[in-house]
């Protein structure tokens, strides 16, 4: 899973006391929108090896389609939650002493977001059972005989594609890079869940900090205003960076979900 990380997330991760949680959204973002750009190419596969021959195929895939484009309006919902709690943290640090009475404010926040992330964990494993069912499915309705697809997937197809001798058939492409392109969706789905996990822990800890006492807080304020500015800088961008990844997301999910609805059902 690529990660994306600006020069202010690079000085926020620098600062992980106040928002331990910034460079896993980054990992989100980046792992939700290469598993909603891999469905896309994969239904491209799918129906130019079977057009609309296999309904139950498609039925399937319309299963996992709408269960992947769930796991980006989860996480768009997220982002968004914790877009507020950034803000919310961040002006709670620039505040004034009396102020401080907007902390419980902080810990309904991390409530909302801590269930945003539930549903989010949710959804990826629903998808992620999907998928196994899936590539299963494929891999019954397109085989090849044993003994053709030894010959075809296993001796031919590598020697074809490294001389490019001639293009593959739509459906040895679906066997072969078809079910990549679903076990890489997978093995994404399993690295989110590895990030929600530690994203969940991080944010615990952090609102453990706004709970306890003030000292957090009033470390801050203790710091030079050019450190506090900076900081007011590079939270920012980072708000920003994480609006336009949450648009882009919710733009990708429309088009999974306009797809899915097109398909021959």
């Amino acid at each position: 899973m690529s990660t994306v990380r600006s020069n202010a997330l690079v000085y926020l991760t620098d600062t992980p006391f106040l928002f331990p949680f910034a460079a896993s959204a980054y990992q989100m973002v980046s792992g939700v929108s290469e598993i909603l750009k891999a469905l896309l190419i994969f239904s491209k596969k799918l129906e130019a090896c079977t057009g609309d021959a296999d309904k139950e195929l498609w039925a399937k895939y319309k299963e996992v389609a709408r269960a992947l484009r769930r796991c980006g309006v989860e996480n768009a919902n997220l982002l968004k939650t914790l877009v507020e709690l950034m803000r919310a943290t961040f002006v709670l640090t620039m505040a004034e002493p009396s102020d401080l009475k907007r902390v419980p404010e902080i810990q309904v926040t991390y409530g909302r977001f801590l269930g945003r992330l539930t549903a989010f964990v949710d959804s990826c494993s629903t998808a992620s059972s999907l998928l196994l069912d899936l590539d299963q499915q494929v891999s019954h309705a397109l085989c090849y005989p044993p003994v053709i697809r030894k010959l075809v997937l296993e001796a031919w197809l590598p020697i074809i594609k490294h001389c490019s001798l001639f293009t593959p058939s739509h459906r040895a492409t679906m066997l072969t890079s078809g079910r990549d392109g679903l076990r890489n969706i997978q093995h994404q789905l399993d690295q989110l869940l590895d990030v929600a996990d530690g994203l969940k822990d991080a944010a615990f800890k952090a609102c453990l900090a706004f709970r306890l006492d003030n000292a957090l807080l009033k470390d801050i304020r203790k710091r030079s205003i050019y450190w506090r500015r900076a900081l007011e800088r590079s939270t920012t961008i980072v708000l920003c960076e994480l609006q336009d990844a949450i648009g882009r997301i919710v733009i990708t999910s429309k088009k999974i979900n306009s797809h899915a609805s097109s398909i021959y059902l």
